[in-house]
């Protein structure tokens, strides 16, 4: 490898020690991922991160629905990882059952550069908001860099993305990023020395509590019937319980 081509890789490398730093500090420690080259930067980082679980799954759209099972048993997200191109297509039906059913996802796309899109090459697509109205958000990573600011946006995407999935409406978030080629130096330690990434810290959501105007409605009633949805909060539901207390 020549200078240019270890430069490359060696940021390459920094961008996914920072993925996986972001993850295991803010507690996102299950990734299910599909083979792949240009994903490779961050699989490889995934994978040597202690605390961090990556499950390898051929299939994409198994390992979507797999993704899925595990964020909504947690509560929490869980990583998705594939390739580029048509390969995060795969996940559209675990991605719409998500966005309808409320349940935490992370996508990551990995995705061609710049200068490889709109011109043929192979495994590439236009990925940028793939999934349209069936995620909570959208965020196209910066090119791999050392520098300060490109860090800094990179670690910003990676909160932000983390706070829509977990919004008061949870769902799936997706991060597109672009490699450049060699993704890996095999025989030279990276030139660059990661950032401490800030632990995220999710706040907590302010919901209205609507138990006075419910109280408007069941005036003059003397049982009164709750029925609670899966993410209804906690606050309003044990005002009523305590003014129309369990009979049998």
């Amino acid at each position: 490898m020549n200078e240019a081509e270890n430069l490359i890789a060696s940021k390459n490398h920094l961008w996914g020690e920072l993925v996986a730093d972001f993850f295991y500090q803010n507690k996102i420690h299950h990734v299910f991922f599909s083979p792949g080259s240009r994903s490779t930067p961050l699989i490889l980082a995934l994978e040597r991160k202690k605390g961090i679980e990556c499950v390898p799954i051929l299939d994409e759209r198994t390992a979507a629905f797999v993704a899925l099972g595990k964020s909504k048993f947690l509560g929490k997200p869980t990583a998705l990882l594939c390739t580029s191109g048509s390969a995060p297509t795969h996940w559209f039906p675990a991605v719409t059952e998500a966005h309808y059913s409320s349940i935490p996802l992370l996508l990551l796309t990995a995705d061609r550069p710049p200068e490889l899109q709109n011109c043929g090459a192979g495994q590439t697509i236009d990925q940028v908001n793939l999934f349209e109205k069936f995620v909570r958000g959208f965020h196209q990573a910066p090119l791999p860099d050392s520098k300060a600011n490109s860090i800094k946006k990179l670690e910003t995407i990676l909160q932000t993305a983390c706070l829509e999935s977990l919004g008061q409406n949870p769902g799936p978030v997706q991060i597109n990023f672009p490699f450049r080629e060699p993704f890996f130096s095999p025989d030279k330690s990276p030139c660059f020395s990661k950032t401490d990434a800030k632990p995220m810290e999710v706040p907590h959501t302010d919901y209205k509590d609507s138990s006075r105007d419910v109280s408007a409605l069941t005036k003059g009633h003397t049982k009164v019937l709750i029925i609670a949805g899966e993410f209804a909060p906690s606050g309003p539901v044990l005002s009523l319980l305590e003014k129309y207390p369990l009979t049998t």
